[in-house]
């Protein structure tokens, strides 16, 4: 199931996040913890399937946060990119990373 080959990034996911929600991610821990290596070694290659859709890049960043991946807002979230989203998805993501330093941008959505 994890280890499909041929998931999208998307769907791949999607997948983890059930398994989070579900509460059986103590199970599948190494196997969750595999498939975001995989989709963080082919970020180049994935990276626009990922970042084309404000939940999917969310739903990433918190997903990689919570299974003990060390990554930046700014990583995740190119802020450049972001205010095609608008100023309120904007804020909800700023709200969801807790810290960021790029805080200009904020304020001139507010």
């Amino acid at each position: 199931m994890l280890d499909c080959e041929d998931l999208e990034p998307q769907a791949l996911i999607e997948l983890i996040n059930d398994i989070d929600q579900l509460g059986l991610s103590y199970r599948y821990r190494q196997k969750i913890k595999n498939a975001l290596n995989k989709l963080r070694d082919l970020e180049d290659a994935t990276g626009d399937k990922i970042k084309s859709s404000l939940h999917t890049s969310a739903l990433y960043f918190r997903l990689l946060r919570q299974h003990g991946f060390e990554v930046s807002p700014g990583n995740t979230f190119p802020l450049n990119k972001l205010s095609n989203f608008g100023c309120k998805s904007v804020l909800i993501v700023v709200n969801l990373s807790c810290h960021c330093n790029n805080i200009p941008l904020i304020q001139s959505c507010v």
